[in-house]
């Protein structure tokens, strides 16, 4: 793990001493979320919600309070009460801005979730052109393996995911498997389904590239029987 020094003053060393013995931890693990949510890296946890707020962001949110305030005159205490604390820096409430905001799906989680559309978009046809014959070796048990079957909806992360698949359909991509989500209770596997998909990722990737280099007709990307059950058995290793 890399190490960054930081150089301060003695009244601010002195500060962040008192403010860790206080919290009962150190300045490292004091430092650390914040370093985490400027470089992107902030807590996934449901309801996260930034730990400061510069001052350019705080007035802005504030004198929306006090827009909303005048348009809406049912809330006005509420709305004065937030702009109150956003102009005393009240870092505590905080959190009653970003209620019902969820913490950010990195762009590397949101890239998984592309690679395992693309994925089950190209294994549901390969199945499907396959002859009785080709669908006779590869057998029932490897068939049910190579279908989506959705992603966690009680997992952190997996029902982000499954959030974000869900909108990139509604926004017209992989609109071909539109279906599933409308007929497998909106997607929702009930069971942790990604560490099983990463590993058919891992396998099916190899071959689609080999195929995608080919480019020889419409239908050179698809799989064969022995390449669909390469994918299959990397389902079933877990």
């Amino acid at each position: 793990m890399a190490t960054v020094t930081l150089r301060v003053d003695d009244r601010t060393k002195e500060d962040l001493d008192a403010l860790a013995r206080s919290r009962g931890t150190t300045i490292t693990d004091l430092l650390r979320p914040l370093i985490d949510e400027l470089t992107g890296r902030a807590t996934k946890e449901p309801g996260a919600h930034p730990v400061h707020l510069t001052l350019v962001e705080r007035r802005i949110l504030s004198m929306q309070h006090a827009i909303l305030a005048r348009l809406d005159p049912g809330l006005e205490d509420v709305h004065r009460l937030r702009s109150e604390a956003l102009d005393n820096g009240f870092a505590g409430a905080y959190s009653e801005e970003f209620l019902g905001v969820d913490a950010e799906l990195s762009a590397r989680d949101c890239e998984v979730v592309h690679d395992l559309l693309d994925m089950f978009s190209v294994l549901g046809p390969s199945v499907d052109r396959l002859d009785p014959a080709g669908l006779a070796s590869l057998g029932e048990d490897a068939v049910g393996h190579l279908a989506f079957r959705g992603l966690d909806g009680n997992d952190a992360l997996e029902s982000r995911m499954l959030a974000y698949a869900k909108y990139l359909i509604e926004a017209g991509r992989w609109t071909n498997l539109a279906g599933y989500f409308e007929q497998n209770d909106g997607g929702n596997s009930h069971w942790r389904a990604l560490p099983a998909y990463q590993r058919m990722l891992e396998a099916y990737t190899p071959l689609y590239m080999t195929k995608v280099k080919r480019g020889f007709g419409p239908d050179h990307h698809l799989l064969d029987a022995g390449e669909l059950a390469q994918v299959a058995r990397a389902n079933r290793q877990g």
